[in-house]
């Protein structure tokens, strides 16, 4: 039986912020975290420098099928929790890159997440419409909130000194902001004021307000009840349904205050809205097409008070104004005065013609523009006094408004009371301070190479090229270029070939990073290059027909290339190649044209040789094994087909993949061969016995380019999500029947989904309506339905081995009745791993995530209850494991009457335990704050005075007055 070694994905590089995901600052300011494909990256801004990568762990299928879609910090800085397209959500621990849990509860894409000011809860929105919240803690989901009718499109926590106790708010693309009760599970107050998607909403940091961002220009204020007014909350909820205004709620957690125009110019919707962590500036970042972020300044108390009594006494003068307008005008009985508009907000809040304006402080009074930092590409992120950028170009820009911001301040104190110093502030001036941008390409990259002592990689893009080091993956060198297709190293790996879509051949010195020549090779697209094996020469193939012969020589000290040869062929050439392991004579050349076909000619003549036809659509890559034996083509058909240079004949025609096949290289010395596709895969296959020998999952979109190492000890993969990829041999062997198992395990994980998205339209409910607002957390996963398995192994071991064990006693005291010697002990049972059967059970439950316990236990049959019931009755009354006890009781369905009397007296030795426990925990408390008290006497002991050092003193100051 022929064995294979096993390719893993070792390393992801080349993405500095991948475009599905925001960023976010650290603690200290000093660094961004940003997602990268499937991993979060650390970066150091001062030094410009990748400090570590944060990985996920577990199954490399399932961590390959999803990328990071939303980014959230904990408040003290340690943690990160990052979202996923898969809905799984990770959070890792940002000083050691470590996986701190994973909770699976969202059925596609997590678009929001938040920390609470504790970083105990984590709440999170998602495509699927659920907001779902997270106890940090115990590692578990506590409820799921239902209610939208659209994909979540962001979430915030409530101050706890607010009406509500535990309160949060959602916005979604269903125009809708909801406002949920967390300790009763239910949504107390729906906004339905906005007439479009709401894209982002944010709470102040002192509690008070809330900001939403529609598509619409407007940014809309709300103020927040705070602590004390929840009966007024609720009155003012009963008035507004008396009144139907278009809120529907038990209470009036926000009241609206009014909105503030937004200053985009480009007419971008906003795809975020964040205030600072002091409250004094808030940032509106533009969606879609947008590239620019709005800063806006939020006054203090006194300074909305007297942009309010401005906006009144202005109105109340263009009232008297109009008054004495209708006056003078005899016979008029009143025409209608156009409202005057304030500035920033306009009259918001004013009354009726030649009324009062509102006494109220709206929205206009307290936010006024600052600033609009400008990119030249499209932001997806911004954060803080100092804005941090990610770009969709793979990039990232640092920009510094904390000057700004400060000079308007001064400004406005020293013309304190003057209109002059509104204004003022609202000038400020914005400075890029650095970008990150040396790390990847801008664009796709469309061809990689590897050198021949396998110690370099390049790649090629839209107007550049990179070199890096194959083992540290830092880049070293980029030049500017024309649109690269094509790439190869020049033998002695010190120069590198580029072939472009302008149809020039460059040639760039890898020591200097210049470009040394700039040839114009042809009148199209240069789609393929191929080194000669001896390293005399190269041949380009170009959409103009043309196959172009080079050699190689050095003019003015450097190397150069000069054309010797053309072969005109009747369409376009898509990919060329020469034969290895062949004589000089003997050497052929292969020439994959547009009409599907592939021409083998003589590489020494030019003389035409073979001619292979089979394909359906044009062959895009092609290679040839060492030994000259085998041709291998891969075809935008989606097959690849196994051709004899010999006769030309066709061997054997494999269903490849499910797209168009990118690029194809054989391992040297061998018949194995790599293959690479549009549909995000790798693919590895053996050529002599015509088989898939894996399928490596990874890429997050189509893959343009493949190289293999010279010895076979690791593939390199690019392609459009901009990174490049390592995969490494490893010492693993691959059995074919375990990876044809592994494929059936991941159709019946996808399975899972589709029964649940069955059963939500079976109920004929839509989404946000499933069974009312409340609902379970979790969701079931491949990983909880094997730890399922698991756990109802062990139950049948203890169920066996209990039913055997009473067997037993009752054998020993028949025995003993009658005089008997005593039965030999059964022999001891390998499956129980040398543990008594209860003890089997508790460690395979304690393996199971606690996110994914609840799931698990769901798995088990209905018949399975009663003796998990009992089995965790034993484990309390001998102390083991309360906590997980007492929350798989919890999980537990109901079960059949008969098992009353167990559940019981569970409940019984679960609540003695717990209160055991709670004891232990105050005992603990207290000692602890005695120590506390111990060691802060000691800090202080020199400022200090004992009791009896001021009792002492006293009696010396009276025994002296008395004396006197």
């Amino acid at each position: 039986m022929k064995t294979y070694l096993r390719y893993v994905l070792h390393d992801t590089f080349g993405v500095i912020a991948s475009t599905q995901s925001n960023a976010v600052f650290d603690k200290t300011g000093n660094l961004a975290i940003t997602a990268a494909l499937q991993e979060v990256a650390v970066w150091n801004l001062r030094q410009g420098t990748l400090l570590r990568m944060l990985k996920p762990e577990g199954d490399e299928a399932t961590i390959a099928k999803g990328q990071v879609s939303y980014l959230a910090l904990s408040p003290n800085g340690r943690r990160v929790a990052a979202g996923y397209t898969t809905g799984v959500i990770r959070v890792y621990d940002v000083a050691t890159g470590a996986m701190a849990v994973a909770f699976n509860g969202h059925k596609s894409a997590v678009t929001a997440a938040r920390f609470n000011d504790g970083g105990a809860l984590l709440i999170s929105g998602g495509a699927d419409t659920d907001v779902i919240l997270w106890d940090m803690v115990a590692e578990r989901g506590e409820c799921r909130l239902r209610g939208h009718r659209d994909g979540v499109t962001d979430v915030a926590f409530l101050p706890a000194g607010g009406a509500l106790a535990r309160g949060a708010v959602s916005c979604s693309k269903d125009t809708l902001v909801k406002i949920w009760d967390l300790e009763t599970q239910h949504c107390v107050q729906t906004v339905v004021g906005h007439r479009s998607e709401v894209w982002s909403l944010d709470v102040s940091p002192d509690g008070t307000r809330l900001v939403t961002a529609a598509t619409d220009a407007q940014l809309r204020v709300w103020s927040i009840a705070q602590a004390g007014d929840a009966e007024q909350a609720q009155k003012d909820a009963a008035a507004a349904a008396a009144a139907n205004d278009g809120e529907r709620s038990d209470m009036l957690v926000a009241v609206y205050m009014g909105s503030v125009l937004r200053a985009a110019a480009d007419g971008a919707r906003a795809a975020r809205v964040r205030y600072h962590a002091a409250g004094a500036l808030l940032a509106v970042q533009g969606g879609g097409g947008g590239r620019a972020v709005e800063l806006l300044r939020v006054r203090g108390a006194a300074e909305a008070a007297k942009k309010r009594r401005r906006r009144v006494r202005r109105h109340r003068e263009k009232a008297e104004k109009r008054r004495a307008a209708a006056a003078a005008a005899a016979g008029a009985e009143g025409g209608e005065g156009e409202g005057g508009e304030g500035e920033e907000g306009g009259d918001e809040g004013a009354g009726a013609e030649g009324g009062e304006a509102s006494d109220e402080v709206i929205a206009g009074d307290e936010l006024e523009a600052l600033a609009v930092v400008r990119s030249a590409h499209k932001t997806r992120d911004g954060r803080g006094a100092r804005v941090l950028l990610a770009l969709h170009n793979n990039s990232l820009e640092l920009w510094s408004v904390a000057a700004a911001a400060a000079a308007a301040s001064s400004g406005a104190r020293k013309r304190s009371g003057s209109v002059e110093a509104e204004d003022a502030a609202a000038a400020a001036v914005v400075e890029r301070m650095s970008s990150l941008d040396a790390h990847g390409h801008r664009s796709d990259v469309r061809a990689v190479a590897i050198s021949g002592d396998d110690q370099l990689i390049a790649s090629v893009s839209k107007g550049e090229a990179k070199v890096w080091n194959a083992r540290t993956r830092q880049c070293i060198r980029t030049t500017p270029c024309g649109f690269g297709l094509c790439c190869a190293f020049a033998p002695g790996d010190r120069h590198l070939l580029v072939g472009t879509k302008e149809g020039r051949l460059q040639v760039v010195d890898l020591a200097s990073g210049d470009r040394l020549w700039d040839y114009e090779a042809h009148a199209g697209a240069i789609w393929s290059l191929d080194v000669r094996p001896d390293g005399v020469g190269m041949a380009t193939g170009s959409a103009d027909g043309q196959v172009k012969f080079w050699e190689f020589e050095v003019a003015k000290g450097n190397l150069a290339v000069v054309h010797t040869r053309t072969l005109k062929m009747a369409d376009d050439v898509l990919c060329v190649r020469y034969s290895r392991g062949r004589g000089k004579a003997k050497r052929l050349i292969a020439v994959a044209v547009l009409d599907a076909t592939v021409k083998v000619f003589h590489e020494d003549t030019l003389k035409f040789f073979l001619s292979l036809y089979g394909h359906k659509l044009p062959v895009m890559s092609m290679d040839m094994s060492d030994d000259g034996t085998l041709l291998a083509t891969g075809s935008a058909d989606k097959t690849v087909k196994l051709w004899g240079l010999d006769f030309g004949d066709c061997h054997r025609s494999l269903h490849a993949h499910s797209d168009s096949v990118m690029g194809l290289r054989f391992v040297r010395n061998t018949h194995l061969f790599f293959t690479a596709s549009k549909d995000k895969t790798l693919k590895y296959w053996d050529g002599d016995r015509f088989e898939k020998v894996l399928t490596m999952e990874g890429n997050q979109a189509e893959v343009w380019g493949l190289a293999v190492a010279g010895d076979g000890s690791f593939v390199l993969s690019g392609g459009h999500d901009r990174s490049l990829r390592v995969w490494e041999r490893t010492e693993d062997m691959v059995f074919l029947e375990e990876e044809r198992e592994k494929e059936l395990e991941g159709m019946f994980d996808a399975e899972l989904d589709r029964d649940s998205k069955v059963a939500a339209e079976a109920s004929g409910a839509g989404p946000g309506e499933l069974e009312g607002e409340s609902a379970a957390p979790g969701r079931r996963t491949m990983e909880s339905v094997l730890a399922g398995e698991r756990l109802l192994e062990a139950l049948d071991l203890v169920v066996k081995h209990g039913a055997a064990a009473r067997a037993a006693d009752r054998e020993r005291r028949r025995a003993l009745r009658r005089g008997l010697p005593a039965p030999a002990a059964p022999p001891a049972d390998p499956m129980l791993l040398g543990l008594a059967p209860d003890d089997r059970f508790l460690r395979e439950l304690v393996r199971v995530r606690a996110a994914d316990l609840e799931q698990a236990i769901m798995v088990l049959p209905l018949a399975q209850v009663e003796p998990m019931a009992a089995c965790l009755s034993r484990l309390l009354a001998r102390g083991l494991e309360v906590e997980l006890c007492a929350r798989c009781a919890a999980s537990m369905a109901a079960g059949p009457a008969s098992m009353a009397v167990t559940l019981e007296q569970m409940r019984l030795r679960l609540r003695q335990r717990l209160e055991q426990a709670r004891d232990a925990v105050g005992s603990n408390m207290a000692g602890l704050q005695l120590l506390r008290r111990r060691i802060d006497e000691r800090k202080n002991a020199f400022v200090m005075e004992s009791e009896e050092d001021r009792l002492a003193k006293r009696m010396r100051k009276a025994a002296a007055a008395a004396t006197a």
